[in-house]
């Protein structure tokens, strides 16, 4: 019994050996073809982590650079808010005036003063316009130059960070970005580009909840370009389906006058 047991162990160490000879001699065979595999697979890896690293570093070399010009451009705008606050508490005590007030100076004037700085802001974007720092930077410059009433410099500024843009990316700050754009497109009555500008925000389930506002914005764009029908159906939309949202009231508002303005037109009027 214990030679049979033996002769059992024997076997199968031997079949153990056999098949092990056997890998070894295919690894052997192709030890080429398995060092080029895993040369890939390591090659890749260390190029993955080689571009996160120089992702990261373009990241932070982008937020340094751009965080100069926009330093400067808040303090500028805290100066003139302290003077202004200077100035009305300056009225109540009844305090001789200064020469060159700064709280007297108009929006435009402002905007003057504020112009250099705003277009080396502008260059530095440029300058980084593949990281997501600069595109939340050009949100923010756009921001400024609406405040100031200039949506064409504003178009300008986002059209340089659009044409560098993932059409696929899903990123949230691409779809406050594109939620800009369609903003400053609609000043510049450039509303069909703005209404697939906003499409791309509307079609993030993430961003669900901006949903009212969009279907608004799309459809006031809608409206400016006189396709009521769909202007109708989408401001329909937004009382049936949001009507606790605070567009809703709006557009009741553009129902109504939409639906006034189709009955004067039936008639003739």
């Amino acid at each position: 019994m214990k030679e049979k047991h033996h002769k059992n162990e024997d076997h199968k160490t031997d079949a153990f050996l056999r098949f092990s000879s056997k890998l070894v001699n295919q690894v052997i065979h192709n030890k080429k073809v398995i060092l080029q595999v895993m040369a890939f697979v390591v090659l890749g890896s260390i190029g993955w982590l080689g571009y996160s690293l120089f992702q990261e570093k373009q990241e932070t070399k982008a937020t340094q650079a751009l965080y100069h010009w926009e330093s400067k451009i808040e303090k500028l705008q805290e100066k003139w808010s302290e003077s202004k606050e200077s100035s009305s508490s300056s009225k109540k005590e009844k305090a001789p005036k200064k020469k060159d007030n700064v709280a007297k100076l108009t929006k435009e004037q402002k905007f003057k003063k504020l112009s250099p700085l705003l277009e080396g802001f502008q260059s530095e974007i440029l300058k980084h316009k593949k990281t997501k720092a600069a595109i939340y930077s050009a949100i923010q410059l756009a921001n400024i130059y609406l405040t100031y009433e200039k949506p064409q410099k504003a178009n300008e500024v986002l059209n340089v960070i659009k044409s560098s843009l993932a059409v696929s990316s899903k990123h949230p700050l691409y779809m406050f970005f594109y939620s800009m754009l369609g903003r400053v497109q609609t000043l510049n009555n450039n509303c069909q580009e703005a209404i697939q500008s906003y499409k791309h925000v509307d079609k993030q389930k993430v961003f669900s909840f901006l949903k009212p506002e969009i279907l608004y914005r799309i459809g006031v764009c809608q409206y400016r370009l006189n396709q009521w029908e769909k202007a109708l159906s989408t401001f329909k939309q937004i009382k049936e389906d949001y009507s606790q949202a605070f567009v809703s009231q709006e557009a009741k508002k553009y129902i109504r006058l939409i639906q006034l303005q189709k009955a004067k037109k039936e008639e003739g009027v």
